[in-house]
């Protein structure tokens, strides 16, 4: 495979990479694009990455009609898929936006290609930590993120850091099962 060919794949996905920590809203739907779940409706169910970027290419021209071959050359950029990859792509966003009605957010356009039919917007999630009134005396201590390891720091890959933590595992097994003998048996050593 050519470096040509290597980029335009992923550019296939670097737009919904750019906006994993964003959700979409389709209608009366959420799609919190960071998991690929539909977290509105009844179930969560899961999106596959490829069925995510045919929504937000369908989302980023909702009310208009995209193209079969737009969709394919946009989402499955370098390769040469069939317009099967897309139609299975469609019906797992009708399944996962529409359970059994099959045109109310995504029409079929005959022998032209799709159109979402709902509003569609790309929205900040909402804050996980409510508002809550602080009592008076209390003050709110803010976490700051961790730096990273210093392996990773160094350049090493976060894998090779965490294998470390590995290493340490079967002695820290060993540790507790000493104390607990330590402390189950107590009475009977004494």
């Amino acid at each position: 495979m050519s470096t040509r060919t290597r980029q335009v794949q992923a550019t296939s996905l670097d737009a919904l990479r750019a906006v994993t920590d964003q959700q979409l809203v389709i209608g009366a739907h959420v799609v919190d694009l960071g998991s690929l779940r539909v977290t509105s409706g009844t179930g969560q169910p899961k999106l596959t990455p490829k069925a995510a970027s045919v929504l937000l290419e369908l989302a980023r021209r909702a009310g208009q009609t995209v193209t079969h071959d737009d969709l394919l050359d946009r989402v499955w950029a370098g390769t040469c898929p069939t317009r099967n990859v897309l139609t299975q792509a469609i019906k797992e966003l009708r399944r996962a936006l529409d359970g059994h009605d099959p045109d109310s957010c995504i029409r079929t356009i005959p022998k032209i290609g799709y159109r979402l039919v709902v509003p569609a917007a790309l929205e900040e999630p909402a804050s996980p930590v409510p508002n809550i009134p602080v009592p008076d005396g209390c003050r709110i201590i803010e976490r700051s993120p961790s730096p990273a390891p210093e392996s990773v720091q160094r350049g090493e890959s976060r894998e090779s850091a965490s294998t470390d933590l590995h290493d340490y595992a079967p002695m820290a097994v060993v540790l507790l099962v000493v104390v607990l003998i330590l402390i189950i048996g107590a009475p009977y050593f004494g």
